[in-house]
């Protein structure tokens, strides 16, 4: 039976030694960016989550102040009114 890699020829080769040693190497440089992408992408969508939390409260916000201006708006109106004060043509 033959082996894939031929460790007996490598070992007695210095530069095939070198040669599984960078193999080994690239190895296991790529298990480990494999991680640090499965990190990487938790950290991103965490992230992400986060921040369409946020700009939902933001919109919640400037939506609630919209209603609060309109309902200002309406009470000057009002007061206008009450009071005899004429409103400008908006035309002009």
């Amino acid at each position: 039976m033959e082996q894939f890699i031929p460790l007996k020829e490598i070992l007695a080769s210095p530069n095939s030694a070198w040669a599984l040693l960078a193999i080994v190497l690239v190895i296991y440089v790529m298990r480990d960016s494999g991680k640090r992408e499965e990190r990487l992408t938790g950290i991103i969508d965490g992230t992400l989550t986060e921040q369409t939390k946020t700009l939902g409260n933001i919109n919640a916000s400037l939506i609630s102040m919209k209603d609060a201006l309109c309902d200002v708006k309406g009470r000057v109106e009002d007061i206008e009114d009450m009071i005899g004060i004429e409103k400008e043509d908006k035309g002009k």
